[in-house]
């Protein structure tokens, strides 16, 4: 079922349930006639809409992670060369060799 069909079933069910009911005028009756109906109505006078390139890539898995590139990690030459740059500069922080491992990481996954 589509949702088109779908709402418009929820529509025909409301719509009865409305002019079935003995307290038209208030409560949650004369909401959903005040309020719940028109919207649907609105709705479903909306023509449909082609969906954007970000709705299609996320519709598509490109978004949640299935198809997106596999990750790239470091080789062991990459890891010995970054270490041995950070070692040889004498003074420097583990975080500065965090951030080089980073930043190598990064270049390789964009």
């Amino acid at each position: 079922m589509t949702k088109e069909e779908a709402l418009k079933e929820a529509y025909a069910a409301l719509k009865d349930i409305a002019e079935n009911a003995i307290s038209f005028e208030t409560g949650w009756c004369g909401s959903l006639a005040d309020h719940v109906l028109p919207a649907i109505e609105a709705a479903l006078a909306q023509p449909a809409q082609e969906p954007d390139e970000l709705t299609i890539a996320y519709m598509s898995g490109l978004l949640d992670g299935k198809k997106q590139r596999p990750w790239v990690g470091l080789t062991d030459e990459q890891i010995t060369e970054i270490y041995t740059k950070w070692e040889s500069t004498k003074g420097t922080s583990w975080a500065d060799l965090m951030r080089a491992v980073e930043a190598k990481l990064k270049e390789k996954n964009t």
